[in-house]
Parts: structure tokens; sequence; C-alpha cells
């Protein structure tokens, strides 16, 4: 058993505030050690659980929760509509917090008042009759405003709509419904609800506010089915653009393969730069990517002529000596390479000779550039691995490359 006295220098004089601390520290072990106390279960304990307590203050609203979504469970003797008045307020409380710009838990809170809304709805239906109209539309309305801060818009809409069957002259489900359905682009639906508003709702600012709603509803609207024309016609002429520079890249002997080397988020991003002929010279100018599949690592240059051979290219993109192994040294220790895969053969490799204008690697028998964007692979002379997996050893060999 541990001794606090015994821990005390002898010749500490202790004041009579630290002999009494010391005296209650000691007691207090030695009741452990002695197993003295109570180690009983507080039977009243559960009362203090978030499930179970009865009130919940705005403290434990702000700091938990699972305290601002839990209801009273003694509904048995109050009046329905009580409980219902009841749950709207709390769960209102929720909301405004929910709405507050420096609350950091907005969707906690918001999901607190869906529970505390959906509580006083519950209570409602039980003794449907006898619940105002207009009560079971706030609480609708205002789940439906809890449902749109978590971006829950289906359910928003839902609400709201709910809402507006229960009580046709309640202006707010109107205009969060309609504020939903603009949400999900559904503006058909957000005008019928602002429209059936402007018919039973006799409020003049809640009319005025529908009123300014329906303008903003129908100004999406339009945006939206103007962009929608603008990305066809732009579709159409992009097409006809690409089927254009097709027919004069095959006209010129180059192949063009419809698939794509590159995977279609990277291809989204590069597609925009296409090959082209120059208006005064009529000479072919391409977007080329080159992939060094060593390093995992691209480059992407544009509008490079094909008259020029890879050669220039590669020298003006690689600052060399290019690497801190020292194997990409010189412009010599490159060796470029395209790839033809048709997605059935397995994929072939073929060696370019950095001396050839690019038109002619192009017009190549067995080249096919990918999707209008042509890729060239990067590795050195001394990459066995990549040599001998892609099977142009013999190609190397043959331009004197090794």
């Amino acid at each position: 058993m541990a001794n606090l006295r015994g821990l005390i220098p002898s010749d500490k004089e202790l004041t009579p505030e630290e002999e009494q601390k010391i005296g209650d520290m000691q007691n207090e072990i030695d009741a452990i050690w002695s197993h003295v106390g109570n180690y009983e279960i507080d039977p009243d304990a559960w009362k203090q659980m978030p499930l179970f307590m009865e009130n919940i203050s705005e403290e434990d609203v702000a700091k938990n929760e699972s305290c601002a979504a839990i209801s009273s469970v003694v509904y048995e003797e109050m009046p329905a509509e009580e409980v219902a008045l009841g749950r709207k307020e709390h769960g209102n409380e929720c909301l405004k917090r929910a709405m507050d710009p420096a609350q950091v838990n907005k969707d906690n809170m918001a999901r607190a008042a869906v529970h505390c809304f959906t509580e006083g709805l519950t209570a409602a239906k039980a003794v449907d009759a006898a619940v105002d109209k207009t009560l079971v539309a706030q609480l609708y309305t205002n789940r439906s405003m809890a449902h749109f801060i978590m971006k829950n818009y289906g359910h928003a809409l839902q609400d709201a709509q709910r809402g507006v069957l229960v009580d046709p002259s309640y202006p707010k489900s109107y205009y969060h419904g309609a504020k939903a359905a603009d949400k999900v682009r559904k503006f058909d639906i957000a005008v019928r609800l602002l429209q059936q508003g402007h018919k039973n709702v006799k409020d003049e600012k809640a009319l005025a506010d529908l009123k300014t709603m329906e303008n903003t509803i129908r100004a999406s609207m339009e945006a939206l089915i103007k962009k929608e024309k603008q990305d066809r016609l732009k579709t159409r002429v992009d097409a006809a653009e690409t089927s254009n520079i097709l027919r004069a890249i095959t006209s010129k002997g180059v192949k063009v393969s419809v698939r794509s080397e590159v995977g279609s988020e990277q291809m989204s991003q590069l597609e925009q730069h296409k090959p082209y002929f120059g208006k005064s010279d009529d000479v072919l100018y391409i977007p080329i990517l080159f992939m060094y599949d060593e390093f995992s690592l691209t480059d992407f240059m544009r509008d490079v002529s094909t008259e020029l051979c890879l050669a220039e290219s590669l020298d003006e993109m690689m600052p060399f000596p290019w690497d801190t192994e020292k194997r990409y040294v010189k412009l010599d220790d490159v060796v470029a390479v395209y790839k033809l895969d048709d997605g059935v053969a397995m994929p072939e490799y073929h060696v370019v000779d950095l001396g050839y204008p690019l038109i002619e690697v192009m017009r190549g028998p067995n080249y096919q550039m990918p999707r209008l964007l042509p890729v060239f692979h990067i590795i050195s002379k001394h990459s066995d691995k990549y040599i001998d997996e892609w099977k142009i050893r013999g190609q190397l060999e043959k331009l004197g490359v090794l």
C-alpha cells in the first residue's frame, strides 16, 4: 500500500494545510486499496444519457448532435399538437444554428433539425384531424430547408410539395420547393409551384417574394437553354472541323486511328489542341505528347511543324544532361518509339528515325496517328528493360543506335 508520508523528507516541515491535504489523499488511496466505498452502478445514471433526457438545454444542443436530435419520450400525457409545436420550436433552433455563417457543423445541426421536425410530424399524424394544418405545413417546409442545407435537394423538394398539399395557403412551401427544384434543374416543377402559389397565397409580401423567385427560376432556365444550344452548335462545328482536318491529313498519306493512346480524362484536356494546316504554307502542324515511361512523366508540345524532324523537338524539350543517372547525356542517347495498339493483338512498338521529318515518319507504312494526338515514347538506348519488353533491339541495331 502506498504511503505518501514516506515520500516526504524527514527534515521537511509542513503547514497545517499541507498536512490536511496529504492526509486526505492518503485516505483516498487507503480506501481504494482496501476496496472501501460504494462501487455499485448508479441506478439514476441513465437519466443523464441523451437518449433518455427529458429536457435538453441550448448548451446540450450546441455541444452534442445527439442531444440536439433527441426528443422527450413522455408523449403519452401531452396533446399531439403541443408535442408537434414543441418539436418544431426545437427543430427551428437547430435550423437557426445550421444557417449561422459561423457554424462549422452545419450538417450536424441540419440533421438534428430533420430529426425534430420528423418527430413533430409523427406526433401530428397520430391525430391528424386535431392538429392545425399550417403547423404541419411548417414542419414539412422547415424539414425541407434542413434537407436543403445538407444538399439533399430531392428530399427538400418532396417535403416542400407535401407542405403545399397540406396547406395550400402557406407561402414558404412554394418558395422553398421552387428553390430545391432549381437546384435539381426541374424548372418546370419550380414554375408550376410558383404559379400555384400565386393563386393560393394572399399575403402581398409573400406574393412579391414568389414573383422574384419565379423571375430567378426563369432566368436560370433561359440560361440553361441558351448554353445547351451553344453546346450543340459547338459540337456540330467541332465535328465538322475534325472531319475536315481528318480528310486533309489522310489526303497527305497519313493514316489515323480512332483509338486514343491516353486515358479519357487526359484526352479531354489535350484534344482541344488539334492538328491544323498553316494558311500560308499549307504545312501540317500537330500537337505531340511525349511520354517518359521510365519516369512516369509526360511533356506536351503544340503547333509542331511536321516539316521538322523529331530530333529538333526533343533537343528543345530535353535540356541535356537530362537525368541524374547520366543515361540521357546527349541527343544520341535518346530513343523515340511510337506504339500501335488495336485493342486485340499485342501492342507493337516502332523506333523512329530522329533525323526524318515528322511528316515522313507519319507517312510510314506502319504509323497510325492515335485520334489526332501523336504520342511518342522516349527512353534511353541504355534502357534494356524497355528495349527487350518492347522487342525493338533489332530495329535499333538496324538504325545503328546500338
